[in-house]
């Protein structure tokens, strides 16, 4: 099985140096699309994986694609490859706020889709992801979306209602609980705490 990941930020690429360091892939299975040349110069050499000349390419090229960009530009992106998810493929989004019925209407009927939210402690292998099935994702498609995130900590299967909330409590929560742990450090320092 051949894993894609479309656009490769902070948390694309925690979840690639989770697969890597798991084993759960070899190099040579993950594939990675990112706009711009230099970030996919600076990916292949850190990480070394390949990256796709074009989405439509690593669409043809997986088996698990991983969408993990921003909101915005989710429509420009998946009306770019409606039509290329052929066969057995599945799409997992990692992308906050984008319901799996608005992936589903712009890929058109019958495509798998899962909908994710992992969370910073993924960075140090503590994460908590949440993940629930869209209409035409089947068993096959939760375990394949699993390989992703048991990697980088625990999964959690939730219903498509509560992921809105998953994602403002525990998708950002831990980040807003590192702030106001560093301000805390900081002013202590402050007032002059070796």
């Amino acid at each position: 099985m051949k894993i894609g990941i479309i656009g490769l930020g902070r948390m694309g690429r925690c979840l690639v140096q989770g697969l890597i360091e798991s084993s759960t892939f070899k190099k040579s299975e993950i594939f990675f699309t990112t706009k711009h040349a230099d970030t996919a110069a600076k990916v292949r050499e850190e990480l070394g994986i390949e990256n796709c000349d074009s989405n439509r390419d690593l669409v043809e090229k997986c088996d698990l694609i991983v969408l993990a960009v921003k909101p915005q530009n989710v429509a420009e992106v998946l009306g770019d490859v409606s039509g290329r998810f052929k066969g057995d493929r599945t799409l997992v989004s990692i992308v906050a706020s984008i319901s799996t019925a608005q992936m589903e209407g712009i890929l058109g009927k019958g495509v798998k889709v899962l909908r994710a939210m992992p969370n910073t402690p993924a960075f140090v292998r503590e994460g908590i992801t949440a993940m629930c099935l869209g209409s035409h994702a089947t068993e096959k498609d939760w375990e394949r979306g699993a390989l992703i995130f048991k990697p980088v900590g625990k999964l959690v299967r939730v219903d498509e209602r509560h992921m809105d909330a998953v994602t403002g409590l525990s998708g950002c929560g831990p980040a807003y609980i590192y702030v106001v742990l560093e301000s805390l450090t900081d002013g202590g320092i402050k007032v002059g705490l070796p």
